[in-house]
This record gives C-alpha cells, structure tokens and sequence, in this order.
C-alpha cells in the first residue's frame, strides 16, 4: 500500500511541473532531468554514473547535457574522495560545442539526529574545443530531513551550489534547490525540485527557474 502511494504521489508531482513551466514560458525557465545510476563495488567503494539534460523554455529545446563517470572511495568514517570524467555539450548560435571536465571530489558526510548533511568540494579541470582551458571550485552541500523516518510520506531536502572559476576569481553559477524524495527504496529512488538558479555573464547576472525530476538506481 506505501509503495502504491508513493507512486501516485509521485504521479501528481509530475504532472504539476509541465503545469508550473508552462506559465514561466518567458522567464528565462528550464526543466532538468538528471539520471543516476550507483553501483556499490564494495563497501568502501562505489562508482557513479550520472547523465544530465537542461531543456530551455525559452529556446524549446536541450541547450546543455552531460555524463560523468566517478569511482568513489571511502577513506574514513565521514570522508570520502572521488575521481572522475564528465562530457558536456553547450548548444550556442545553432551548433553544440562539446567539453571534456576532469574531477576531484572531497566529500563529507554528518548524521545529526534525523538530518543528515553532505558537504562536497570539487576541483575541476576544463577543456573545450572553441574557448580556452578552466580550472574551478566547486561546492555542493546537501541537507536531508528526517531521514530516520519510516514514515511513506516524500522528505524534504535542501541543497546549494556554488562554482568558481579559479583564474578568474569569479563566481560563474549560484543555484539555491529545494525539493522533495518522494520515491525511496532499495533499488530506486525519485526525487522532484525547484531551483533558483543564478548565472554571471561577462556583464551581468542572470536568473532561471528550474523544475526537475531526478532518477536514481541503486545496485549492490
């Protein structure tokens, strides 16, 4: 019976998002989808495949995707470091340009109470085939609520992103989400959010609204 609730709640979320863009239609809106698929290799390690897409409202169309490939390994209690490779494609005056990123993680994770927080830094090494080379920072901090509940009831999460381009000292990409876990199993999970998502031009900053859906596989 959970599990049939968890499914149509799943359902009406779902349905509200097309709902909600559509009436952001000159905004500046996007909708993501991110897939996620973890293998755990042992249990100090895992490896990560994750895909991500960026539909403009504006544009009608996927401007932005990426795959990445990370091997996690868990180096202490709350510590883990990670290693990686993610392709990207930026659609920009009617042709894609591809990049090549190469990452390092640091990441730690806290359990207080029924909270649990993730803190990420990630150092990133940038190539593309029609701009010059990028080095930046990243941080990624993920906050979960009431994760020691066994309540079907969707948790609520928060997380935020700040990248930072290195030679520059700029700060190229706020992005403050809000969302919820409604589906979460052994094997697979859903989640839906909002992000508020803040871009620095060469001039000027520039503000999206994101609506998402997140896709997670687990396998052992």
């Amino acid at each position: 019976m959970d599990l049939k609730l968890k499914g149509f709640l799943l359902i009406v979320f779902a349905a509200c998002i097309p709902n909600c863009y559509a009436q952001s239609s000159t905004d500046g809106s996007y909708f993501w989808n991110v897939f996620n698929i973890n293998y755990r290799i042992s249990e100090k390690t895992d490896l990560l495949l994750n895909t991500k897409e960026h539909y403009s409202n504006q544009v009608d169309r996927v401007d932005f995707y990426h795959g990445e490939l990370t091997l996690y390994r868990k180096l202490g209690p709350t510590f883990s470091m990670g290693l990686g490779y993610r392709q990207t494609g930026n659609y920009r005056s009617e042709q894609w340009s591809g990049g090549h990123n190469y990452l390092l993680y640091g990441v730690h994770l806290f359990q207080r109470g029924s909270i649990k927080i993730k803190i990420a830094n990630r150092f990133v090494y940038k190539t593309f085939r029609h701009s010059e080379t990028q080095y930046a920072l990243d941080n990624i901090s993920n906050v979960d609520f009431f994760t020691r509940s066994v309540s079907w009831v969707p948790k609520p999460y928060y997380c935020h992103e700040l990248f930072t381009e290195i030679k520059t000292r700029k700060i190229q990409n706020i992005r403050l989400y809000g969302g919820l876990h409604v589906l979460k199993s052994k094997y697979v999970g859903f989640d839906l959010f909002y992000c508020q998502w803040f871009s620095q031009s060469s001039t000027a900053w520039n503000n999206y609204h994101v609506y998402g859906l997140a896709t997670k596989i687990y396998l052992q």
